[in-house]
């Protein structure tokens, strides 16, 4: 679809923001949202993973994650705020598919011997990941968040939407479970 003369293409949205309304986005939004994405999709599909467990999850929890996203793009006014935004996006809708599907949990238990997704850490220790995949998963976020993603206490809470001291007990209990069922009786870190 074309606007007028100008020559500037014009591609069909769905907008948030208007439940049922499909808007239009140019040209430069279009190429906007496409280089955000080249630059944060494999950061959202990894932490997705790591959420998951499961790499189908992951892809389809990126995917979501941009398009609720993208609704937002306008409002954001600094360029790094994106991935700041599309990581707690992810973690937000990892959080809703974990509490909606005790089905889903079940089949993850069952999926051990997917492949992770390429690049993580966990294609080489298979234990840990599944150590990680054993954790709640307000723990699992919380060592995932803080040391994944190396946030700190406070961005972690603020993602998790708890108390900076809720942030260090999930983290210090995730630990203590992971070097529980990892064999290490070391607690020095």
């Amino acid at each position: 679809m074309q606007q007028g003369g100008s020559g500037a293409h014009l591609y069909p949205v769905r907008d948030a923001r208007f439940e049922g309304t499909v808007g239009f986005i140019g040209g430069s939004e279009r190429e906007r949202l496409a280089d955000l994405y080249s630059k944060h999709v494999v950061e959202a599909r990894r932490l997705a993973y790591l959420l998951t467990g499961s790499r189908e999850a992951a892809e389809d929890l990126a995917q979501d994650a941009f398009i609720r996203s993208f609704g937002r793009l306008a409002h954001l006014r600094k360029e790094g705020s994106f991935g700041p935004y599309l990581r707690r996006t992810v973690v937000n809708l990892a959080k809703m598919r974990y509490r909606r599907s005790d089905v889903e949990r079940r089949h993850l238990g069952s999926e051990k011997g997917a492949a992770p997704v390429a690049g993580t850490f966990l294609e080489e220790d298979q234990a840990l990941s599944d150590a990680l995949r054993s954790l709640p998963y307000r723990q699992r976020a919380a060592v995932v968040l803080r040391f994944y993603c190396d946030l700190a206490d406070d961005e972690t809470a603020a993602i998790l939407g708890c108390a900076t001291g809720t942030v260090r007990s999930l983290i210090s209990r995730g630990l203590d479970a992971l070097r529980s069922t990892m064999g290490s009786g070391d607690h020095d870190g």
